[in-house]
């Protein structure tokens, strides 16, 4: 058995495709009025689906996992914080040095956490 994604459930669908598609910079691989699938070459999965055509139904809130994204320098750190605020997210912790690495947090309009980290361990 292979972990490979997650599934989002979004409020609406078209402004939760706009937002993934500029951070993970790359469009849907499918998708269809309520679902939308996001894969990335190494073979991971994000799944976008609206929460209420969710089958069997949910009423689950966002913000118990978080969607973690990386980068290779301080210096797409920096410059990525400044483009994700620009995009609509809001910073809930700022860039900061922890155990792991760089890194910082914000939430999608969904209350989604997306963690963005540069790796140091």
């Amino acid at each position: 058995m292979i972990l490979n994604g997650f599934v989002l459930y979004v409020a609406s669908l078209s402004q939760s495709i706009s937002l993934y598609s500029e951070l993970l910079q790359q469009p849907p691989t499918r998708q269809s009025d309520d679902f939308a699938l996001f894969m990335t070459p190494a073979g991971q999965a994000l799944r976008l689906w609206q929460q209420d055509r969710v089958i069997p139904a949910t009423e689950a809130s966002a913000g118990g996992v978080e969607i973690v994204l990386s980068v290779d320098s301080i210096a797409e750190l920096e410059a990525q914080w400044l483009r994700w605020q620009s995009l609509g997210l809001e910073p809930i912790q700022t860039i900061e040095t922890l155990s792991f690495g760089e890194t910082f947090t914000m939430i999608d309009s969904d209350g989604h956490r997306v963690r963005l980290m540069r790796l140091s361990v």
